[in-house]
C-alpha cells in the first residue's frame, strides 16, 4: 500500500506564488468550499457596504483595469492626489509619476518597485483609458452592457423639509390624542363624583320614621361677640408725611447694582465654499476630513483610504457639505 502524502500549511503557502492567475482562483474557489463546510455551511464574510446603483459601472470598471493590468501590464502614466492642508485651508496637489509594468510569475508589477497596481492606481489609469477611448474601455462597454443589472424602480426620496413635516403632524396627532384621552378620564371623574353628590345629598333629605334630619350650615356668631367686635373697632389716626432725605444719605440709602458683564461666544465658521476640489483628469481623489483620509468622487461618495498601502476601504456613504 502506497504511502499517503502529507503537506502541511507551509508547504502550500510556499507553493502559491508559482501559480498563475488561473490557478489561484480555483485554489480560492476550493478553500471557501472548504471553508463552508468545516463552519457547517456558513463562510465567514466580511461586512460590505452596499454600492449605490449609480456607481455600480465605475466600481465594475475600476475592477476590470486592475484584473485587464495584472494580467496583461500598462505603460508609464501619471497619478495625481490632493489634500487639504489643515493649516493654510489650501488644497495641495501632488503628482506621482508612475513606471511601466514587467512581467512576473505572479502577474505584472512596477518595473521599480516590484509592487502590483493598487485599486486607487487603478482608478485613475482606467480614467486614461476611458478618456483615450482605448480598446480596453471598449471590451469593457460591450461586456458590461449584457451583464449589467437591470434598473430598479426609482425610488422617490423625500426632502428634509417634507421629514420635518411628516414628524411634526405625527406629534401633533399623539398630542391631540393625548388630550383627548385625558378629557375623558376628568369627564369620568367629575361625573363619578356628582352621582356621589347627589347620592349623598339624597341620603340627607330623607326623613327616617318620621323624624326630621337637620342639614349642615355655618354656625351662627353669639350675639355678645358681635357687639364685643363692634366695640373693638379703632380708627386710627392718618399716619404723618415723611420728610424726604438729604442727597447723600438718599445715595447711600439706594444699593449699587452690579456690573454684569455679557461673554461673547465665538463660534466656529464654516467655510461657505466647499474646500474639496476634484482634478480634471481624475474620477477620484484623496481627500482628508476631521483626521480620516477618504476616497471621494465627483458626486461627494465617500470610501476609506489607506495613505500607507495606497488602497481603498470600506464604502462610508456620501458627504452632503449643504
Amino acid at each position: 500500500m502506497a504511502a499517503e502524502l502529507e503537506i502541511g500549511f507551509e508547504q502550500v503557502i510556499a507553493a502559491l506564488p508559482q501559480l498563475d492567475a488561473g490557478e489561484l482562483a480555483d485554489v480560492m474557489d476550493r478553500a471557501s468550499s472548504l471553508l463552508k463546510k468545516a463552519i457547517g455551511g456558513v463562510a465567514a464574510k466580511k461586512k460590505v457596504a452596499a454600492i449605490p446603483s449609480q456607481l455600480e459601472r465605475n466600481h465594475e470598471w475600476t475592477k476590470f483595469v486592475l484584473a485587464d493590468a495584472t494580467m496583461n501590464g500598462w505603460e508609464p502614466f501619471v497619478m495625481r492626489t490632493s489634500k487639504l492642508n489643515k493649516e493654510t485651508q489650501e488644497k495641495e496637489v501632488t503628482e506621482v509619476e508612475l513606471r511601466e509594468s514587467e512581467e512576473t510569475e505572479g502577474g505584472h508589477v512596477f518595473a521599480d518597485t516590484g509592487k502590483s497596481m493598487s485599486q486607487g492606481q487603478a482608478m485613475c489609469y482606467g480614467k486614461l483609458l476611458r478618456d483615450r477611448n482605448d480598446a480596453v474601455w471598449q471590451d469593457f462597454e460591450s461586456q458590461y452592457e449584457q451583464v449589467a443589472p437591470k434598473a430598479s424602480a426609482k425610488v422617490v426620496k423625500k426632502t428634509s423639509q417634507q421629514v420635518q413635516e411628516e414628524k411634526a403632524a405625527k406629534e401633533a396627532a399623539k398630542e391631540a390624542e393625548k388630550a383627548r384621552k385625558a378629557a375623558e378620564k376628568e369627564a369620568e371623574k367629575r361625573r363619578k363624583e356628582e352621582e356621589k353628590a347627589a347620592k349623598e345629598a339624597a341620603k340627607k333629605s330623607v326623613a327616617k320614621k318620621g323624624i326630621i334630619v337637620p342639614q349642615p350650615r355655618p354656625r351662627s356668631p353669639a350675639p355678645g361677640a358681635a357687639v364685643a367686635a363692634v366695640a373693638a373697632v379703632v380708627v386710627e389716626e392718618e399716619m404723618p408725611g415723611l420728610e424726604p432725605l438729604p442727597a447723600a444719605a438718599a445715595a447711600a440709602a439706594v444699593p449699587k447694582a452690579k456690573a454684569i458683564v455679557a461673554k461673547k461666544v465665538v463660534k466656529e465658521v464654516r467655510p461657505a465654499v466647499d474646500p474639496f476640489k476634484l482634478p480634471e483628469d481624475c474620477s477620484h481623489n484623496v481627500w482628508a476630513w476631521k483626521g480620516t483620509y477618504y476616497l471621494r468622487d465627483g458626486d461627494s461618495y465617500l470610501w476609506l483610504w489607506d495613505a500607507e498601502a495606497s488602497e481603498q476601504g470600506e464604502f462610508k456613504g456620501r458627504y452632503n457639505y449643504a
